[in-house]
This record gives C-alpha cells, sequence and structure tokens, in this order.
C-alpha cells in the first residue's frame, strides 16, 4: 500500500459509514481506512432493531456486509475513541492506543435523551437505543407481564407494536399532545393512536411518567397526573 496514501478513520459504524468507506475507494483506492466502532458487533441496522424484537428478522439479518475492499488497507477496531488530538491529527482510544489520520469523520449518529426519571436505575427499566439494549429487553419480555413505554415518538410506536406480539400488556405514554408530533398533525396523531388501541395498546397523551416505583426492581409507575399504573418493566 502506498505509504503516501490518504489516512482516514471513521467514529462510528453504522450504515452511513459502509457507504462512505465504499465511495472512499471509488475516488481514492489506495486509503488507508480504519473504522472505530464501541459496539462489540459487525455494523448492524439500527433501524430495524423494532423489527428483530419483534421476531420479524433474524439476528443475522441485522448485519450489514462490511465494505468489499478487495485487499485495500482497511481495518475494523472495537474500541471507544477517548480524545482528539486536532492540532498533530491523532486520535486516542481507551486502551491508549493512538491513531493518526489526514481526514477524521464523526459517523455516530444522534444521541437518544434519556430522561432522568426517579427510578430509572431500577432493574427491569431498559433503554432502546442500540443492539445491546435490544438483546437484553428481547430476553426480558418473554417474562414481562406489563410493560410502560416512556415516549411516543415513531421508535415508542414501533416499539410498543412489536412487544405486543408476545402477548403482553403494553401501555404507551406521551408527554405531548398526540403521539409522533414531530411527524405527524394531531387528526393523524389520533389516527394512529385509535389504530394501536385497536390492537390492546393503552395509549396516554398529555402526560409522562414522574416516577419509576419499587425497591430495587420496578413495581409501578406513577405519572404526572398522579396516576399509578401497576407494571414489571419500563422501556
Amino acid at each position: 500500500v502506498d505509504a503516501g496514501a490518504l489516512r482516514v478513520i471513521v467514529v462510528g459504524a453504522g450504515p452511513v459509514c459502509i457507504r462512505l468507506v465504499e465511495s472512499l475507494y471509488g475516488n481514492f483506492p489506495n486509503a488507508h481506512v480504519l473504522v472505530c466502532s464501541n459496539e462489540p458487533y459487525r455494523p448492524y441496522h439500527r433501524v430495524w432493531l423494532s423489527d428483530f424484537l419483534s421476531g420479524d428478522i433474524s439476528r443475522e439479518e441485522l448485519d450489514i456486509p462490511l465494505p468489499d475492499t478487495d485487499g485495500r488497507d482497511f481495518n475494523f477496531l472495537v474500541s471507544t475513541i477517548d480524545d482528539i488530538n486536532r492540532t498533530e491529527k491523532f486520535v486516542t482510544t481507551t486502551e491508549g492506543h493512538q491513531y493518526f489520520y489526514d481526514k477524521l469523520v464523526i459517523a455516530t449518529g444522534a444521541k437518544a435523551y434519556t430522561p432522568t426519571i426517579t427510578g430509572h436505575h431500577l432493574t427491569g427499566v431498559y433503554t432502546f437505543r442500540n443492539l445491546k439494549d435490544t438483546e437484553a429487553l428481547y430476553a426480558r419480555v418473554m417474562r414481562a407481564r406489563h410493560i410502560v413505554i416512556v415516549g411516543g415518538g415513531l421508535l415508542g410506536c414501533e416499539s410498543a407494536k412489536a412487544l405486543l406480539k408476545n402477548n403482553t400488556k403494553i401501555t404507551l405514554i406521551q408527554q405531548a399532545s398526540h403521539l409522533m408530533n414531530r411527524q405527524l398533525d394531531e387528526e393523524a396523531g389520533g389516527m394512529l393512536q385509535q389504530k394501536l388501541e385497536e390492537m390492546g395498546i393503552r395509549v396516554i397523551v398529555n402526560d409522562g411518567v414522574r416516577h419509576v416505583e419499587g425497591d430495587s426492581r420496578v413495581v409501578g409507575i406513577e405519572t404526572r397526573s398522579k396516576e399509578y399504573i401497576e407494571c414489571d418493566t419500563v422501556l
């Protein structure tokens, strides 16, 4: 490989990263490319996690094939980048290893907001942001009796539908006046709510979760309107 070739580090290993690398090799076939991911998996389709949770697709179908590098200088590193030195152009991993670059691409995507609700640390409270979350939740739902989902955006609605397939009682709580308020107007949000309720999902709007109740594990939640809902899992 050409020692003077372009050195590129990509932080993040989602679909955007893979398309970037493929395009990069099309323009710079001799490039040195290092992809860094802080997840111990091959690249996967994050938007399909709800389909995996519902059992509609297999674990293998989530995977994104690595770029066809055809013998080019490509490396995939599972590690977290702790520091970026923009002056000397190198990154430092959690293990203390340094990698130099000519171009650095941050392709980590968005970071989901997790509300700091009292009791969010209890056993039975899950987030739904990545494959690790999904695998933990997948193992949980087989024995869950009532799941409260906090947030009525796209992911909240998708996860409610996916989790319903396990004959689990589902309550979806949305703080805004209607579901998917960032994408839908009030009329369309109402139609979506009616559809979910016809499926057997309880939908609460204009409300939120004030507390997650329990000593070591979840036994229920209290809404801001002071309704107590007994449950064993909060998402």
